[in-house]
């Protein structure tokens, strides 16, 4: 199995040219990894290198390495919104996640983590399916939802893993609220690191108001609800824009998860996490060095696609440079 680097890479090339002067270049190595559909939006396989137009600030660029991803093991976190207003859904999205577990290939690590009012660590990288599984089941729920935190912890941690392909997937019911560092944060780091995101936002509950009901910031506390002794908390909807300018940074995917709630069943969820699965094991990974045409500047634009072909490519649309 091939593997190649995913943290940045610097080449430096030193050039005597006299007694005092050298040249010295740095060039990073770019990943990225390209999701490739067809018009029925079936994951295309057995593509090669010379089948890839890859282009940063609109400079076409050689492909160095190439892989396609069918047996790359990943690194993958999973964060999970434990706020007030998932506690009548909990229970099914634990449930969910637990069955998306299995459908995983044997040497991936995973690390758990949930946040709401802070975040925290519930099970650290390990591919031991049983310990990962325990952890779900002390899951308890109660207060705000500390999205952005979450996702700064779980950039940081899921490059602590065994793997050179890095994923996050995040399950959430509501915009962010009480984190520490700002959206901007969140997207900068997306777009130096080299992680998917694929986040799945789900809906209030429109049929029984007295889980979730749509109100506008801030909380309102009255008595009666689950989270707070005599108190009901009512959070914001879904930001699914929020979501989606995750998974566009990342090349990952944010989906939209309504009306799955109320039956106490998750379908919607177990179909949308077993396209997850299938999507890490039909991506494709390229890598280049930016040439000079491409600029200086920090950030960089990034194009791919298929040549000659009739193929939808996802994958993320800038780097910024380290």
């Amino acid at each position: 199995m091939t593997r190649i680097a995913f943290a940045p890479v610097v080449v430096a090339a030193a050039v005597s040219a006299g007694a005092q002067d050298t040249l010295r270049v740095d060039v990073e190595l770019v990943t990225v990894v390209a999701t490739v559909t067809d018009a029925e939006g079936r994951y295309v396989p057995g593509l090669s290198a010379d089948d890839f137009v890859i282009e940063d600030n609109g400079v076409p660029q050689q492909i160095v390495h190439f892989t396609q991803d069918q047996d790359i093991p990943v690194s993958l976190g999973i964060l999970i919104d434990t706020s007030a207003s998932m506690a009548r859904r909990m229970r099914t999205a634990l449930g969910a996640i637990d069955r998306f577990l299995g459908t995983l290939h044997f040497d991936d690590d995973v690390f758990l983590a949930a946040f709401s009012n802070r975040v925290r660590l519930l099970e650290d990288l390990t591919s031991d399916r049983a310990k990962l599984s325990d952890a779900l089941r002390d899951v308890r729920e109660g207060g705000g939802t500390a999205l952005y935190d979450g996702m700064a912890m779980g950039l940081g941690k899921v490059h602590e893993g065994r793997h050179d392909k890095h994923a996050l997937l995040v399950l959430t019911d509501g915009a962010d609220v009480g984190s520490d560092i700002e959206l901007d944060d969140v997207l900068s780091d997306l777009a130096r690191a080299e992680v998917l995101v694929y986040a799945l936002g789900i809906d209030p509950v429109q049929s029984d108001s007295s889980s979730h009901v749509r109100f506008n910031w801030p909380v309102t506390l009255i008595p009666g609800a689950a989270g707070l002794p005599g108190m009901r908390f009512f959070d914001r909807p879904v930001d699914m824009d929020v979501l989606r300018r995750f998974a566009a940074a990342s090349g990952g995917q944010a989906f939209r998860v309504s009306g799955v709630w109320t039956d106490g069943t998750a379908d919607d969820v177990d179909r949308i996490l077993d396209q997850v699965a299938a999507e890490l094991r039909s991506q494709y990974t390229l890598a280049y060095y930016p040439s000079p045409e491409t600029g200086d500047g920090p950030i960089h634009r990034i194009r791919v696609r298929v040549d000659g072909a009739d193929h939808t490519v996802r994958a993320r649309d800038e780097y910024r440079s380290r």
